[in-house]
């Protein structure tokens, strides 16, 4: 074998190593949404805790996208060091992992801040106009 299909092959080794345990280390934190957390919701769903409950759940999966996007920043950066098309090929392949990414952590704090302005709305009194006969 030629010492760049060595060193291509060694790289490609080396990255789905790391990848996998990268992966493994993410996976063992428990991910803020599940189906399991919406089932077991135990306040009403008009109630401003549920509400905030919900809201703070969508930070958390915002900020677990925003941590995947800086993962896959410092990947990019490591490939960018060796000079080959897998090289090209898996910055490209971060690249849009990290547009996801960053696109999935807006739409939570999106979804966040609908709930707290419903949490907000909640904790007022209902408005009931006064009706004269």
């Amino acid at each position: 074998m030629k010492l760049k299909n060595k060193q291509t092959l060694l790289l490609i080794i080396a990255v789905t190593i790391w990848v996998s345990v990268s992966f493994a280390a993410c996976s063992s934190s428990k991910p803020a949404f599940t189906w399991t957390f919406w089932k077991n919701l135990k306040v009403s769903k008009r109630s401003a805790a549920s509400h905030r409950t919900i809201a703070a759940s969508y930070r958390q999966s915002a900020l677990d996208y925003r941590h995947m996007a800086e993962q896959h920043e410092r990947m990019k950066a490591e490939y960018a060091e060796y000079s080959s098309d897998v090289s090209t090929v898996m910055q490209t392949h971060c690249d849009n992992l990290i547009n996801k990414f960053n696109e999935l952590a807006t739409g939570m704090e999106a979804m966040a801040k609908e709930h707290e302005g419903l949490a907000k709305l909640a904790d007022r009194p209902l408005y009931r106009p006064i009706v004269e006969f």
